[in-house]
């Protein structure tokens, strides 16, 4: 396999942005006009990239991120789908990232941006960040430390602290596994749904609050849909594009 690429941002005297989703206002007027090279990843895809400066950018399955060719700042726009980011901290470049509309600045951080239909969520694995409010909001930025989680929609901002099996949980997909601890069995199907056209449907709601335990590998959506109804005392009903599962 042909190694990852690595990139160069511009050394500049003025900090920097990473971006992200639906950049309206004030926020979009901050990249307007920028050149960017664009790196996407297919459904069932992961793909790392190594910047110059040390940091790391790793895209989960359908993801798209984009990075300034010629910025005054270091600058990611993170467009679809969930990005971890590993960044080499630098108090004279700030390393900032948007996403969901909001402004995500580095301070020296292991941290995980998932966009979502509905909702951005932040999960912090080490270091700090500013999390910005949305425009017009009245809200004020938020700190979040390592622990934290931030649900961030365009009116509000929630933070709680997350177990650490749940935080790693959630970055599972970096070894090509997803881990289920106590999920229920419609969060399980949604989350293996993101990495393969072929899906799984939970038709039954009383089926879909069932609690499931385990670690399953990306691309075995099928291996998933047999093991967890042969636990579960349930029945799969295969079909070309989807497996029903069913009592």
């Amino acid at each position: 396999a042909n190694p990852p690429p690595r990139f160069s941002f511009l050394s500049v005297k003025f900090a920097a942005a990473i971006g992200a989703i639906a950049i309206t206002g004030v926020l979009a007027a901050q990249y307007a006009g920028q050149n960017y090279t664009t790196y996407r990843t297919p459904i069932g895809g992961r793909q790392i990239l190594n910047l110059s400066d040390g940091s790391r950018i790793e895209l989960d399955t359908n993801s798209v991120v984009r990075i300034a060719k010629h910025s005054v700042d270091r600058e990611v726009v993170v467009d679809r789908g969930e990005v971890y980011f590993d960044v080499k901290h630098d108090a004279k470049r700030p390393f900032v990232v948007y996403a969901g509309g909001r402004k995500i600045l580095d301070l020296g951080t292991k941290f995980l941006v998932r966009d979502r239909a509905d909702r951005m969520e932040v999960a912090m694995y080490e270091g700090r960040v500013r999390l910005g409010a949305p425009q017009g909001s009245g809200e004020r930025p938020a700190n979040l430390a390592a622990g934290d989680v931030a649900i961030a929609t365009p009116r509000a901002t929630t933070i709680s602290k997350g177990s650490p099996t749940a935080l790693s949980d959630t970055v599972s997909w970096r070894r090509g596994v997803l881990e289920f601890h106590h999920t229920s069995l419609a969060q399980a199907a949604a989350e293996f749904n993101r990495y393969s056209d072929y899906k799984i449907v939970v038709a039954d709601p009383a089926i879909g609050r069932l609690e499931i335990n385990g670690k399953f590998r990306t691309d075995d959506i099928r291996m998933f849909a047999d093991v967890t109804a042969d636990v579960l005392g349930l029945h799969v009903r295969k079909q070309d594009d989807y497996t029903l599962i069913e009592r």
